[in-house]
């Protein structure tokens, strides 16, 4: 495995060079989730946490917000652990499981908007918000044994649906936005597996809905 120190390094590098408002002056950083691969694979500490953290520090990214959300490994964790840490770290933002962040794209107010989702809670909700566009799903026991986190939980559950309510509350929103533009969104497990049967839950209740 490369070395996280010689990647960050390289990044630290590029972004220093980098012409104003090039594709190199990158403004902040997105994670797509296992932000933390603790010791203990359940208990994370605030050293392991602050390690992590000292990657961002260097010269020329540490001015640079990072926008978090939960992978797996992360699921696995107290649920507050990283959300309290966007109020010890102020390079830290993850200020709930699923939230939007919205970029300027023009000149005259445009705009991208991000969905960053927890698809933990997604692999959790037992609904379909698809409507008639034909995303349901039913869940097999195939697909019960890739879930990452215990979904048995009715209290888990109901975040997962409360989350998806919130996408299309969020979605028609933004439809209802001229100035938004591009719409993209930030999850964790991907649709389609490779080495692994699809998330079907996934593709069939949340990519309709884009």
């Amino acid at each position: 495995m490369t070395d996280p120190n010689t990647v960050f390094d390289a990044i630290n590098e590029v972004k220093g060079n980098a012409e104003p408002g090039s594709i190199d002056d990158g403004e902040f950083f997105v994670t797509a989730g296992d932000n933390l691969y603790p010791e203990d694979g359940y208990n994370p500490t605030d050293e392991e946490f602050a390690t992590m953290m000292t990657l961002f520090e260097r010269e020329h990214l540490k001015d640079m917000k990072i926008h978090a959300i939960r992978g797996n490994h992360d699921c696995y964790f107290d649920d507050a652990f990283e959300l309290d840490k966007t109020d010890e770290y102020e390079q830290w933002e993850m200020p709930s499981f699923y939230y939007t962040k919205e970029i300027e794209v023009g000149q005259n107010g445009e705009k991208m908007g991000f969905l960053m989702v927890d698809s933990c809670l997604m692999l959790c909700a037992n609904y379909s918000y698809a409507g008639d566009s034909g995303g349901h799903m039913l869940l097999h026991a195939e697909h019960k044994r890739l879930r990452d986190v215990v979904c048995d939980d009715p209290a888990v559950t109901q975040k997962g649906n409360d989350m998806y309510t919130w996408i299309n509350d969020t979605l028609k929103e933004w439809a209802e936005d001229e100035k938004m533009l591009w719409k993209a969104t930030v999850l964790h497990h991907p649709m389609w597996g490779k080495w692994y049967p699809d998330f079907a839950n996934i593709v069939l209740n949340f990519l309709p809905m884009l």
